[in-house]
């Protein structure tokens, strides 16, 4: 028998999650505020119109990390913590910023209006386990160990445990409790992958901690 090659079970799951969400059950959705922003910073960094002042010498890689931030601070979208996350997810994977690709598509997934929100915390966290179990481990330890701590506390306190395990800094601990904990694991690892080339921005740092915001309030 030939063997076949296992797909990742995060993939499976954002399949699924997609086939149930074009049954004919379900209403027909319609862009949000958020999932239309978004879709103006990906068409504008796609395209490199309007880089709102980046200079003729920054890099391509420089100018979109800039224009993805101008995007998410236009005061006309008046985009919310949660709005500047799917932004974020957007433009980190129309620009080339060197990430997994596994950790795009997971990206793509939970900031399209395809995906149920609901599955947002679930895709995140098979993602991290699939594509960045190495980094994952390099700031919190033994993954499969923190998992195990996550399902013995509530989930109030489920983000600020991997903020403590992981070491990331937060300057309102308090603003934790209504955080998913996989988007701020997510966000520390992603600021950690841009921060290890040397092409990297304090734009791109910034696009990394909107990340933190980027699954519903649980």
């Amino acid at each position: 028998m030939i063997a076949t090659r296992r797909r990742p079970l995060w993939i499976a799951l954002v399949l699924s999650v997609v086939a149930c969400g074009s049954s004919s059950t379900k209403p027909e959705s319609t862009p949000d505020s958020a999932v239309a922003t978004a879709a103006r910073a990906s068409a504008s960094v796609s395209t490199g119109e309007a880089t709102g002042g980046s200079s003729s010498k920054d890099s391509p890689r420089r100018a979109k990390a800039k224009q993805i931030v101008r995007v998410s601070n236009d005061p006309e979208g008046a985009a919310d913590a949660e709005q500047k996350a799917r932004i974020a997810a957007v433009g980190l994977g129309e620009a080339d910023f060197g990430l997994p690709a596994g950790q795009l598509k997971a990206l793509h997934a939970v900031s399209s209006n395809d995906v149920d929100p609901s599955q947002c915390s679930t895709i995140l966290g098979l993602s991290l386990d699939e594509t960045a179990k190495p980094a994952v481990e390099k700031r919190c330890g033994s993954f499969d160990a923190l998992k195990q701590k996550l399902a013995k506390v509530p989930v109030s306190e489920k983000a600020s445990l991997v903020a403590t395990t992981c070491k990331i800094a937060t300057s309102d601990s308090k603003a934790l409790a209504k955080e998913n904990a996989w988007a701020v694991l997510l966000s520390a690892v992603v600021a950690d992958e841009l921060a290890s080339d040397p092409a990297t921005s304090d734009d791109e740092r910034t696009i990394a901690l909107a990340l933190a915001h980027l699954c519903p309030s649980p």
